[in-house]
């Protein structure tokens, strides 16, 4: 960076690791207990498509 130069940046906060395991255990069990979804990026897509 040069002196003066203009930056932007995003500031987030980092996923707790627990929560995202139980989301993810939680999207198994329905995977695995529904018919509407072939494949599990299937399922995701179709969740994360509504957001």
């Amino acid at each position: 960076m040069k002196l003066k130069e203009t930056v932007t940046a995003t500031i987030r906060r980092p996923r707790n690791p627990k929560h995202h395991r139980k989301l993810w255990a939680l999207l198994t069990v329905v995977f695995e207990n529904q018919t509407g979804f072939a494949t599990k990026e299937d399922q995701r897509t179709g969740f994360t498509k509504y957001r």
